[in-house]
């Protein structure tokens, strides 16, 4: 009987391992390109920061013994050694530059001590374009810093930027950090690769009051400007009631390219919630999946502003909800070029929910808009997608400015509404989806859901869902796979 015993104890554990070897992660799709693999190896000396310490140490390396503020340790530090901060409040702005570059097998990192929360306060003082923590360019250095991680620091009352990663660095990672109340972007990166801003909280940045400061717009709460091999994933952006110069919630623009925004929380912002813009440049080979976007103005906007060229914008498995105008919108302004945009598998539900209310930025509401006018224009594509609404000020399900260049199939309209011109507008199949319980917010499939099995193969865009489930042929509509 023993015998029996132990063999189902060994069953039984193994059936336990198995079960935590398949927990979700909600890592890149491209996760082998993550930056965030790149973590120190144990052996790396760690350098200790306090409030009651003292530059003047020469033993930093004991606990006991800790520097005093953080720009000594980061002007003294070795590369690849760990720089940890003791919890309390710093006072002032730092400066990463190239003297603290690692290496792909040995990353300099800057953390908060676990358990401890190193709070770097800038008090709302400084200038425009400047950062509580810059690590790249400054006054008296040049940039290209490269293998660089913030772990777990807390950065607040920016005068502009909470992280500013600045011209040519590359594979720097911004890792379980948050930051409060900037008048400008919590992170912004510019003119870099292979940039990694993951499961940080990003809570009343844009806070520059309208109009612009000197000309200069707030940006965005995490904006990622002409950069390439990019991957923002896992945070939140929440919290920014003022409507002003900037405010959206992640922004890949101006020449960004090669890029992931995938499993995002972005919630409650006067303004949109996921904007892709070439601007006067290009913007392309980006994709835009598993996000939760509600109570914005417009959940996920495209745009090609200034004359710029935006192409191959993969948007799928995202949820988009209780926005004021818009869930999907593609903007028409500026004389851009838009080819090769897939709207696919995105469940959409009650947009629209300020629309006619002479209290929105277009007085129109609904799930998924494309303004495209350019005859140059190409493949667009609508599908997969269910839009759920019952508003009283939503005004339409799809609506399409150029049906000679978009294909529309497959999505589900239940509680369309046309009014007035919007009535020759695509509409769907308008069956109820049976959603689990949408106003719950559990946007999964019921079992005898007509959404199920009714997809388009799209295979090719994605083999999961949101939740990173394995979808199979037929795929089901919406972002989630039964």
């Amino acid at each position: 009987m023993k015998k029996y015993h132990l063999l189902s104890v060994l069953c039984l554990s193994l059936a336990v391992a198995l079960l935590f070897s398949c927990k979700k992660t909600n890592q890149p799709e491209n996760a082998l390109a993550d930056s965030t693999k790149q973590d120190a190896l144990t052996s790396a000396a760690i350098y200790y920061v306090a409030t009651n310490g003292n530059n003047g140490s020469t033993t930093p390396t004991n606990i006991n013994t800790p520097w005093q503020t953080i720009q000594h340790a980061l002007d003294n530090a070795p590369s690849g050694s760990i720089i940890e901060i003791r919890g309390g409040t710093y006072y002032g702005k730092v400066f990463a530059r190239r003297r603290l570059n690692g290496t792909a097998a040995a990353p300099t990192i800057i953390r908060s001590r676990a358990g401890e929360t190193a709070v770097l306060d800038a008090n709302n003082t400084g200038f425009l374009w400047d950062a509580i923590f810059t690590i790249g360019a400054d006054a008296t250095s040049s940039a290209q810093c490269q293998y660089i991680q913030l772990q777990r620091l807390k950065l607040q009352n920016g005068y502009w930027f909470g992280v500013l990663i600045n011209s040519y660095c590359n594979n720097i990672v911004v890792d379980g950090c948050s930051t409060f109340n900037t008048r400008a972007s919590g992170v912004f990166c510019e003119r870099s690769s292979y940039i990694t801003v993951k499961y940080n909280k990003i809570e009343k940045a844009c806070q520059a009051p309208s109009p612009r400061v000197n000309g200069i717009g707030s940006q965005e709460c995490i904006s990622i400007s002409n950069s390439h091999h990019f991957y923002v994933h896992n945070n939140e952006v929440f919290n920014v009631t003022a409507l002003g110069e900037g405010g959206e919630g992640i922004d890949a623009k101006n020449n960004s390219h090669t890029g992931e925004i995938n499993s995002n929380n972005i919630h409650d912002l006067a303004r949109g919630g996921i904007y892709v813009d070439a601007y006067a440049s290009e913007a392309y080979n980006i994709k835009i999946y598993s996000n939760s976007i509600k109570r914005t103005m417009h959940g996920i906007l495209v745009a090609a502003e200034e004359n710029g060229y935006t192409h191959d914008i993969h948007i799928y498995n995202n949820l988009s909800y209780l926005n004021s105008e818009m869930g999907f919108i593609l903007l028409d302004f500026g004389g851009g070029l838009i080819k090769n945009l897939f709207v696919e598998n995105n469940t959409f539900y009650k947009n629209g929910t300020n629309a006619r209310t002479g209290t929105g930025f277009s007085n129109w509401g609904g799930d998924i808009v494309l303004y495209a006018s350019d005859p140059a224009n190409a493949n667009l594509n609508v599908r997969n997608n269910i839009c759920y609404n019952s508003g009283t000020a939503y005004d339409f399900s799809i609506k399409i400015d150029q049906p000679g260049v978009t294909t529309v199939s497959n999505n589900f309209t239940f509680g369309h509404k046309a009014i007035g011109p919007l009535a020759n507008y695509p509409i769907g199949n308008t069956a109820d989806p049976l959603l689990i319980d949408a106003a719950a917010e559990n946007f999964r499939l019921q079992a005898g859901s007509p959404a199920r099995n009714a997809g388009y193969n799209n295979s090719w865009l994605t083999t999961k869902d949101f939740d990173h489930k394995t979808r199979t042929l037929p795929v089901d509509i919406g972002a989630f796979e039964y």
